[in-house]
């Protein structure tokens, strides 16, 4: 793929100097990285990292984009840090104070928000117009992306591309609870207020603290039994409303209308329809390996169904970048192999993180250049072709 990126910025060029700064935006940390100066067309990339955690800068391995192809990253440190440079506010478990933070990433990589020493991005970059801005959420980081760009009160510029990896659509895949053979299909549940949901056989659940499967009958957790540990809050354990309905109540757990509730904002495929209805113009490309890096299942439903959702409600969405920006990809045109019912072919795994986010945002960022939405390029719009 390295090598096909090169062919895409028209070969090897000499190389500018190398900018990494930290900035603080209207409280919230951000740590900039691009070249200067670059004579590719530009697009920059606001980065959520994985997990819930905040102290993620600097970034580092491949959270990192690559800088050689017109990329602007913009990493953003969610509240709640420890670190040297914080954003201001108390770890929420990507609630309201994390969208907010975003949201203001995503002004400043618009140019409608300035750092504390008064400079734009546009101003650090000396460009005079807008560049296209990609939000880019790994894992867990996708379903921030996708609720921030819902919420009505986060302001948001309009942005031009969505691209998730891995993004663990449901509360099920976001407490990685589904295993096999147990799993069973999965569905658009209006009882978990139309989000994804996979049947379980909990038939040998044993309703325990933590509850677990039961595969071989004595009565305790073995080495190969799943146990639900869930997710630790000030108020209770959380587990899936799918769990909680098979298990008997308890004061150190969630009720299922608590976790329905929780889940609400954190859950992007309950999210996406309110995403697409305030950035329509918005591409979304969805990424996933043929191995997925935290669940207990094969076929990956949580990535198609995400897809599917973005597909349904209008969004021009695409499984992983076309072959002319990733020459590991396989020939799918935007609209295909995006749904539960018909899947399309995932990456290779392993596969280079950094190249295969840096290909799917430089595809968004082209498009969007070149106002050329078509559903399969025959070759890169890099040089506007």
């Amino acid at each position: 793929m390295a090598m096909l990126l090169a062919t895409v910025i028209g070969g090897c060029r000499p190389a500018p100097e190398a900018v990494r700064e930290m900035v603080l935006v209207e409280d919230v940390a951000l740590e900039v990285l691009f070249e200067n100066p670059v004579d590719l067309p530009r697009v920059v990339a606001v980065i959520l990292p994985g997990g819930f955690s905040p102290n993620q800068l600097p970034a580092s391995g491949d959270h990192l984009l690559r800088q050689d192809v017109g990329l602007v990253q913009v990493h953003v440190e969610l509240p709640g840090g420890e670190g040297s440079v914080t954003t201001g506010g108390e770890m929420d478990y990507h609630g309201a104070g994390s969208r907010q933070a975003v949201g203001t990433a995503l002004r400043f990589a618009a140019g409608n928000a300035a750092s504390t020493d008064g400079a734009t991005l546009l101003e650090m970059l000396d460009v005079k117009r807008a560049l296209p801005v990609v939000l880019v959420g790994r894992s867990n980081g996708g379903n921030l992306a996708v609720a921030t760009l819902a919420d009505a009160d986060v302001e948001v510029p309009d942005v031009s591309g969505l691209v998730v990896w891995e993004t663990p659509a449901g509360p099920q895949f976001l407490l990685t609870e589904l295993r096999d053979p147990e799993r069973g299909d999965c569905s658009f549940s209006e009882l978990d207020g139309n989000g994804l949901v996979c049947e379980m056989a909990y038939d040998q659940l044993v309703d325990a603290v933590p509850p677990f499967l039961d595969r071989d009958g004595d009565g305790l957790p073995g080495d190969d039994e799943p146990v639900f540990e869930g997710l630790l809050l000030e108020d209770g354990r959380l587990h899936s409303p799918s769990l909680l309905r098979s298990l008997s109540p308890d004061p150190g757990r969630q009720e299922v209308q608590e976790a329905l509730d929780w889940f609400a904002w954190r859950d992007a495929s309950r999210q996406a329809p309110g995403a697409v209805a305030r950035q329509p113009r918005m591409g979304v490309i969805v990424l996933g390996g043929e191995t997925d890096h935290a669940q207990h299942i094969d076929d990956s439903p949580h990535v198609f169904g995400l897809a599917q959702v973005f597909q349904t409600e209008g969004a021009w969405t695409r499984l992983l970048p076309d072959s002319a920006y990733s020459e590991l990809m396989v020939e799918q045109p935007a609209g295909q192999g995006v749904s539960l019912e018909s899947p399309g072919t995932l990456a290779p795994t392993p596969h280079a993180l950094t190249h295969l986010l840096s290909a799917a945002v430089l595809e968004l960022g082209d498009r969007t250049h070149n106002e050329n939405w078509d559903d399969d390029l025959d070759a890169s719009l890099r040089d506007g072709g």
